[in-house]
């Protein structure tokens, strides 16, 4: 099964995400993972950092 892409990912760039367990929406964001980590319940989502967005040109 092929995940589709999480809307809105993007303005996340080079911060930390909190996933709901399907990964299909941000349920918190901030700068570093301790942020994030005080934000949720963390037995309810994923934790995952945003990487910087890079073009690709082939």
């Amino acid at each position: 099964m092929k995940q589709k892409p999480i809307k809105g990912l993007e303005k996340y760039v080079e911060q930390w995400v909190a996933l709901d367990k399907n990964k299909s929406k941000i349920v918190a964001h901030g700068k570093s993972f301790d942020e994030v980590y005080k934000k949720v319940d963390r037995e309810k989502v994923i934790f995952m950092a945003v990487p910087p967005l890079i073009p690709y040109c082939p």
